[in-house]
């Protein structure tokens, strides 16, 4: 970072302070990358631009991807083995969060293939996807 001259007029504290924020931005990624090199941090899966799973498959097939804890959580849950499964709101009462997080977190797990929708259930009920004879 270059010092004044004596004829220059200091920065202005918001220029200052952006400069800060530029400094910490800098040195995050730098941790950041060092991270990813040790393969301390798990990058995303990667996916074509543009690239979409094709109607159907989505239920039926496992893709590989990194679950985070909530998710972890919600699939050892003993009761996604019972046929009857689980609705959105026993899960969300169980790992105590909200309804619209629960809903999100099925339909997610769901594409994934980790669960599957109880047929002919109102509300919609999840339990643990049956293994496919493809599988």
């Amino acid at each position: 970072m270059a010092i004044p001259s004596s004829d220059e007029q200091p920065a202005a504290p918001t220029a200052l302070a952006l400069a800060q924020l530029a400094d910490d931005v800098a040195r995050a990624l730098s941790s950041y990358a060092t991270a990813l090199r040790r393969g301390g941090v798990h990058a995303p899966p990667a996916q074509a631009p543009g690239a979409a799973d094709t109607p159907g498959e989505g239920a039926t097939s496992r893709k590989p991807a990194a679950l985070g804890e909530r998710q972890q959580r919600l699939l050892a849950l003993a009761e996604l083995d019972n046929a009857a499964g689980l609705s959105n709101r026993e899960i969300g009462q169980r790992l105590v969060i909200t309804a619209p997080n629960s809903t999100a977190m099925t339909r997610r797990l769901t594409e994934l293939g980790y669960l599957e929708a109880v047929p002919d259930e109102r509300p919609v009920r999840y339990r643990r996807a049956r293994a496919s004879a493809a599988e």
